[in-house]
């Protein structure tokens, strides 16, 4: 930042044999050629408002934040002071510290990451615009963070794509150590999550792509581009493609619930909402009925060309195991995009 880099001091711990961290940040000399390459020992500042210690370092806006272990941020702004040119900013204090040090992004007009604190709580996502943060996350993300082993080494990045601006965020502890990847829609203020199936597994992992950036290589075209975790490989990320790198590409969509506790709904339609060059929609009925029941869609593709294979699904009971009702394979010459999902129903009784 202004042609300065900074790192983290650490302490070397005897007893341990590792180093942990400290609540000082050192900067380097000046650089306008951006080496960083010259650094006194005395270029230090210490991030001093609250106990903990300095685990994650992030520029935005000309401003450095200062990420604690526990409980606090502090933002630290270049002053052009003399003796040290780097001053914290008294109204940009906030009582949120980071547990997830690479989980800090730039994201919309502000700065994301996933912290809390020691008084309060933990492993919920925030995103503060101006030095506010408010946290994005919903009861039901926050349930499912809670269950992984660790989320300190979780890693993110933001994607921007039609229209839509993501937050990626990848746990590699989580699902039994297949990982899972959730992403926050900036525009809607949704979540979801994405995945990359495992055939052998029968189940998602996370996405193979862990670090993006976005190149335009003929200085007119952008294409974004994510970095494989496991084998360096540099893909395109398009949502052109039909496949996973040529692997078997799977969606689901499933409905919330549509029922009240307790009480029996009577399906007498359901129908699928798709695009196929004008022809009409596909329908099923007489679905059936039960309690609390909801259904899901599970649609795949093998290959660039070939057809997509729909399969529908309704929950059997509460413990949501699901009963497939429909499978079809459709005209790979036909363009298809799944738009919703309807359903009508008679008047519930109780039974």
């Amino acid at each position: 930042m202004d042609g300065y880099f900074f790192v983290g001091v650490g302490k070397y711990d005897p007893i341990s044999g590792t180093v942990k961290p400290t609540k000082s940040v050192q900067f380097s000399a000046l650089d306008v050629d951006g080496g960083g390459l010259s650094w006194n020992p005395l270029d230090t500042f210490i991030k001093h408002g609250y106990p903990d210690n300095v685990i994650s370092l992030f520029a935005d806006h000309e401003e450095l934040y200062t990420f604690g272990d526990l409980e606090s941020t502090q933002v630290w702004r270049d002053t052009g002071n003399a003796d040290n040119p780097f001053q914290p900013d008294a109204g940009a204090v906030m009582h949120i510290g980071i547990q997830a040090p690479f989980s800090v992004t730039r994201l919309g007009n502000g700065v994301a990451w996933i912290g809390g604190d020691v008084r309060r709580g933990t492993r919920r996502a925030y995103h503060a615009v101006g030095f506010n943060p408010v946290p994005v996350s919903t009861p039901d993300v926050e349930a499912a963070w809670a269950k992984y082993p660790n989320i300190q080494d979780a890693v993110s990045f933001p994607f921007a794509d039609q229209g839509h601006e993501y937050w990626v965020i990848t746990f590699p502890s989580a699902n039994s150590a297949h990982g899972a990847t959730w992403v926050y829609d900036v525009a809607t203020g949704w979540w979801h999550q994405w995945g990359w199936w495992m055939t052998g597994n029968n189940d998602w992992g996370r996405i193979r792509t862990w670090v993006h950036c976005v190149v335009a290589l003929d200085k007119v075209t952008d294409v974004h581009y994510g970095g494989d975790w496991g084998s360096g490989v540099i893909y395109i990320m398009s949502s052109k493609y039909l496949t996973d790198d040529g692997s078997l590409l799977v969606r689901r969509r499933r409905a919330p619930h549509l029922t009240n506790e307790n009480m029996r709904r009577f399906y007498s339609r359901f129908e699928i909402d798709c695009d196929r060059l004008g022809m009409q929609r596909i329908f099923w009925n007489r679905l059936g009925n039960g309690r609390d029941r909801i259904w899901q869609l599970d649609s795949s593709q093998s290959s660039e060309t070939g057809g997509v294979t729909l399969t529908l699904g309704f929950s059997d009971d509460r413990t949501q195991s699901f009963q497939t009702v429909f499978s079809q394979t459709l005209d790979p010459s036909v363009d298809v995009m799944l738009s919703n999902a309807y359903l009508n129903w008679v008047d519930a009784t109780w039974h």
